[in-house]
């Protein structure tokens, strides 16, 4: 199959474009002009420029592809703009979606985010596809962006489009070049987290986060989404079993949630005057963690035969890949 990726130079569209080359697809690359190749360099693929604000560029990278992975969701750039944010993220969403349309694609892979699914009901312990993100209950940008972004894949859905919604809870694993989840575990292997905030979390691997995907281009329900994890942990467990990995202490001051976001929003203006601010803000983050849960994951595992690489494995894999591409001197 002919296929595009959208953000194929970052952490999860890089991971996604390898497995599609590893399964015989004939890849196609949309990326900017700016954007190093990191993720994807060596991989017999063809690269395009473009940016999703260009519509006249997406319509040039779908023709004649017959699918779509989008994994190149517009971030806010900080909490400080809510509503500026879910307009450009809207506005973004619906570019693909009616480039998608004009050109004749036949099924679109939306990579979305975990901030959609909201707390669990009747009495559940996890939470499920079932369960949809209340607007305006968190007042984060992040979390108002993205389910505008949903809203916008359900309404192509309603108007005959072919779209499957992926919710990837944290994501770690090799090829996170951004950084983005591993950037925690940089921290923890510099020496700069004294501290860390507790709360609930669920880890996926990336490499098992774009087979999923791949699935889900095979055999995903249209209008439907999957929460794609792996481990229900906590933030605690996790900083234990990356401080053994990378061989040093875990952090062992537990912040309270509203000191960090006091901490994140201050930092957050600070950011402002610097020329590269951060690709989540940190408030943002922190509300992450704030509202963390753990997930049913049996859909995904019944209709896309989700698998779950370990823990350990998973964070070793990632320290090795930071370590052998020079993250860790930086």
């Amino acid at each position: 199959m002919h296929v595009l990726v959208l953000g194929a130079t970052g952490f999860i569209g890089g991971q996604i474009a390898r497995a599609l080359v590893e399964r015989g697809h004939s890849v196609r690359a949309l990326r900017r002009a700016s954007s190093s190749t990191l993720a994807i360099d060596g991989l017999p693929l063809e690269l395009v420029q473009g940016d999703l604000r260009d519509r006249a560029s997406l319509l040039a990278a779908m023709h004649r592809v017959e699918a779509v992975f989008h994994a190149a969701a517009y971030y806010p750039p900080n909490s400080l703009t809510p509503r500026q944010s879910v307009r450009q993220a809207a506005a973004g969403m619906r570019a693909v979606l009616e480039s998608a349309r004009t050109a004749g694609v036949g099924r679109i892979v939306y990579t979305s985010s975990l901030s959609t699914i909201g707390p669990p009901a009747d009495g559940r312990t996890l939470a499920d596809e079932r369960d949809a993100y209340l607007p305006g209950s968190i007042a984060a940008a992040y979390f108002e962006a993205k389910w505008a972004m949903e809203a916008e894949a359900y309404r192509a859905v309603a108007g005959g489009q072919d779209v499957v919604l992926i919710c990837p809870t944290a994501v770690f694993g090799p090829g996170d070049v951004k950084p983005t989840s591993g950037i925690a575990l940089l921290a923890l292997a510099r020496g700069l987290m004294p501290a860390y905030i507790d709360g609930k979390i669920n880890i996926v691997d990336g490499r098992d986060l774009a087979q999923a995907h791949l699935a889900a281009l095979d055999r995903g329900r249209s209008g439907e989404r999957y929460i794609v994890g792996g481990h229900n942990t906590t933030v605690g467990e996790v900083m234990q079993v990356a401080a053994r990995i990378v061989g040093v202490a875990p952090p062992r001051l537990r912040l309270p949630t509203l000191v960090a976001l006091l901490a994140g929003k201050v930092g957050e203006v600070a950011a402002l005057a610097l020329p590269n601010q951060p690709l989540l803000p940190f408030s943002e983050a922190i509300e992450l963690i704030r509202h963390g849960q753990h997930y049913d994951l049996s859909k995904a595992r019944r209709e896309l035969d989700l698998t779950t690489c370990p823990l350990d494995d998973t964070l070793r894999d990632t320290v090795t890949w930071f370590r052998a591409h020079g993250y860790l001197n930086r």
